[in-house]
């Protein structure tokens, strides 16, 4: 018997020490001495945490690859995206703060990212049809960005009372969040913008409100009984439009 035990845990040992894989590509495009430049680095840095907190929760293996503007290219972005061989189970975030425009809102809703030092842009519909071919099992594409012309120089506008309204928003802190509905047993896509055709973006010190509302929001959402993006887009939007924004998103989840 005890034969018959370890031979069958011998069989079982590949799958149950095989985990899924989160990737994230963090893309952070401020030049260097821009006023933006410190503000992006806290929405990195949060994010970042963030990610670190959902696959310990989760009980992933977490890739963080994060670019700046000296390196940054859309070569760089395909280069990473060939790189990753993506399992049947895994996860891929995909997150930009810096410019943004609205290329043709005839055609899209949807902004360009614009890469400053390259004078390069990709659209949405580029990096999706990307990640559609490698088949993630999530994918999460976030944009910070304005979407409003390419030669509006002011792409972000600073934000009063953002403290104030991250005091109303605190979490408990015996409030324990569990990602694992959203992250783990979820699959299909998940896209969202801070701004629909013709908007700017809003800032402040403590970063951009995009950023923070929208990791609030999978956070709280997180706690609650039954979580689900629907629900969390349906809270962020609450917390968005306090600030006279509107979000673009797109979900086309199920349960995995």
């Amino acid at each position: 018997m005890a034969k018959i035990f370890s031979l069958l845990m011998i069989c079982l040992l590949p799958y149950t020490l095989v985990a899924a894989n989160f990737h994230a590509l963090l893309i952070r495009d401020t030049q260097p001495g821009h006023w933006g430049q410190d503000i992006q680095k806290q929405d990195i840095k949060r994010i970042t945490e963030n990610l670190g907190e959902i696959s310990r929760d989760c009980g992933v293996n977490l890739h963080v690859t994060t670019i700046t503007s000296k390196k940054l290219s859309t070569k760089f972005v395909w280069e990473w995206l060939g790189s990753c061989e993506f399992a049947d189970d895994d996860c891929v975030v995909i997150y930009f703060t810096g410019r943004g425009f609205c290329p043709n809102k005839k055609k899209s809703e949807w902004p360009a990212i614009y890469f400053e030092r390259k004078k390069e842009r990709m659209e949405l519909s580029q990096i999706e049809e990307a990640i559609d071919h490698l088949k993630p099992r999530l994918a999460i594409i976030l944009y910070d960005a304005s979407n409003a012309d390419l030669n509006n120089k002011n792409q972000k506008v600073e934000a009063k009372g953002f403290a104030r309204l991250i005091d109303l928003r605190k979490l408990q802190a015996s409030e324990t969040p569990n990602f694992k509905d959203l992250f783990l047993h979820t699959r299909g896509k998940v896209i969202v913008a801070a701004a629909r055709p013709g908007d700017l973006t809003y800032f402040a010190k403590e970063g951009n409100l995009f950023t923070r509302f929208f990791l609030d929001s999978v956070r709280y959402v997180s706690t609650q009984p039954d979580p689900s993006w629907e629900k969390v887009m349906d809270n962020f939007k609450g917390r968005y439009i306090l600030e006279g924004m509107a979000p673009l998103y797109r979900l086309s989840v199920s349960p995995s």
